[in-house]
Parts: C-alpha cells; sequence; structure tokens
C-alpha cells in the first residue's frame, strides 16, 4: 500500500504552481474495508440494545405484542406513574383493561404524563428510532410527555440509518415527517449543566417485540 505524506505532496503543489504546470493528482487513500452488513435478527437485536443502553434509554423485551400492555403497565408501576398513557392508533385496541391501564389515542397536551409510539424502524448501530407523521399523533406523543415508551418490532431492526430510511420510504403512505430518536432529550448548553428533557422525554423505554 502506498504511503501518504502530506509534507511532499503539498511541495510539489506549490511548486508546480509557481512554475505554471499542472498540480500532480493527489494520491487517494484506498476506501476502509466495510464489515458485512449484518443480516442476523439476533445480532441485530444485540446491537441496538446496546446501543440504546449506551442512550441512557432503558430496554425490555417480550415475545409478542399481546404483551404490550402487562409491560407496560409494569414500567409505569416501576417509575410510580398514574397506570394511565396516550398511544398510537395501532395500539389502542390492545387488553388494556385487563393490565389496569387506562390507554387513548388522540394528541398530546402538556399535562399527559406518558405515551407510547410505534416504531417505524430503528438502527442498529446507533440506536436511533424514527416515528413519521404517516400515524396520527406519533409525532407530538414521543416529543411532549416526559416519559415515552417506544414499541419496537424485532423485525423493524436494521443494520444502519441508510437500511432504515428504504423501511420508512417502504411504508404506506411514507411519512413526510419524521423524527429520529436515541434517547431521553438532553442539553448542555447553559453552564455547561447536562439537563434531561429540554427538548423532548425525559425518559425513553424500549420494548422489544419479537413475534
Amino acid at each position: 500500500m502506498s504511503s501518504f505524506n502530506f509534507a511532499d505532496d503539498r511541495a510539489a503543489v506549490l511548486a508546480a504552481l509557481e512554475s505554471g504546470e499542472q498540480p500532480p493528482p493527489q494520491k487517494s487513500q484506498p476506501p476502509a474495508k466495510q464489515p458485512p452488513p449484518q443480516t442476523n435478527d439476533s445480532e441485530l437485536r444485540r446491537m441496538f440494545c446496546i446501543a440504546a443502553k449506551n442512550n441512557d434509554a432503558t430496554v425490555c423485551e417480550i415475545g409478542g405484542g399481546e404483551g404490550i400492555p402487562a409491560a407496560v403497565a409494569a414500567y409505569l408501576k416501576e417509575r410510580g406513574m398514574p397506570p394511565k398513557l396516550l398511544c398510537a392508533e395501532s395500539l389502542v385496541n390492545l387488553n388494556w383493561n385487563a393490565a389496569g391501564v387506562a390507554a387513548e389515542c388522540r394528541p398530546a397536551k402538556d399535562s399527559d404524563g406518558c405515551a407510547a409510539t410505534e416504531i417505524i424502524a430503528a438502527a442498529a448501530d446507533t440506536g436511533a428510532m424514527m416515528v413519521g407523521d404517516n400515524t396520527p399523533h406519533q409525532l407530538t406523543h414521543s416529543i411532549l410527555p416526559p416519559a415515552h415508551i417506544a414499541i419496537l418490532r424485532v423485525k423493524n431492526i436494521v443494520g444502519n440509518l441508510p437500511a432504515l430510511w428504504k423501511i420508512a420510504q417502504s411504508e404506506t403512505p411514507p411519512p413526510k415527517l419524521f423524527s429520529l430518536i436515541c434517547g431521553p432529550s438532553r442539553t448542555a448548553d447553559i453552564e455547561q449543566t447536562l439537563t434531561l428533557g429540554a427538548h423532548g422525554p425525559v425518559t425513553v423505554h424500549i420494548i422489544i417485540v419479537n413475534n
């Protein structure tokens, strides 16, 4: 592999400019080898969980969609929150009564404490999750309440953001507006003091549905 010497190349370019000659072509570095794409669902799930926890989100896994209300109820109880929440249109008909949770689908208000959204897709390498405006109220549900519960189907975990975008474009209809969520909202703009919940939720809890 050829070596790259910035000083030598710079001197050659300057000399060519002074003599009026065309500068010599720059030596290009060989492209970095990219890891092979991850296609195994269990490996993608493992990678995503690591990234999500690094982003200060909490994660739990359940077997199927029928377990969502019970998993939400357990989270609300653990956090000392009242058993009620806003939820996506696709989730409102689950058996919330059996879990003792009052769930409704409507626009979020400042007084709402928790909302559950259905994630379009998630990137395993960064832990980024997409919610979009192709489902009613999802964007406000993911931003206004201080607690955000993200419902993520394991089949929608992909390797990276380009693959995530392909899934979003295949939605019917595809989202025109979307938000990428990695974890709780945070900022250190004021006196370099980390503050949670400045522009969005204070906590993000991810429920991965494996079946």
